[in-house]
């Protein structure tokens, strides 16, 4: 029995460890430059979370904005954010007060290797990171977006 558990677990292993080397290959010398939007859905950090929700994830699907003021980045707002907020609260409550600050957040950088940005969002358990140059919002690369650069590549067979 132990022997099959141990078989098991090395098979398993193995297979992660050739996934991960499959994922190394498919991202090297990619850049966050080319998988980043520039698009990011940004906001004032003084609207309310019953705003934020009822705009940004109910009406426009997103999980996360950019707080931003005078074109800086201030922070971003996550679903996880709100999560800390009892629901009786939100309409009292603004983005600015839940949100993450920019001093607490991952960002990446245009010419940043986005096979490491992937690791540093695993290690830090982080789905999104807003791209900065001089200090400044350029755009935001999500797991979404690695996810479906990888699979396009798969797919065309590059």
């Amino acid at each position: 029995m132990w022997i099959a558990f141990i078989g098991w677990f090395l098979n398993g292993a193995a297979e992660s460890s050739k996934q991960q080397a499959t994922l190394g290959q498919l991202l090297s010398g990619v850049k966050v430059r080319d998988i980043m939007t520039g698009e990011c859905p940004v906001m004032d950090g003084a609207v309310s979370l019953e705003r934020f929700v009822d705009e940004q994830v109910r009406r426009a699907g997103r999980r996360c904005v950019l707080v931003t003021e005078n074109q800086a980045l201030r922070g971003m707002m996550t679903l996880h954010n709100v999560r800390t907020v009892p629901r009786e609260d939100w309409s009292r409550r603004s983005v600015a007060e839940v949100m993450t600050p920019v001093a607490e957040l991952q960002r990446a950088r245009l010419e940043e290797d986005v096979w490491s940005l992937l690791q540093r969002m695993d290690e830090g358990d982080v789905h999104q990171v807003p791209v900065t140059d001089d200090g400044h919002l350029v755009g935001l690369i999500t797991r979404e977006h690695l996810i479906r650069y990888v699979r396009t590549r798969l797919e065309l067979g590059i």
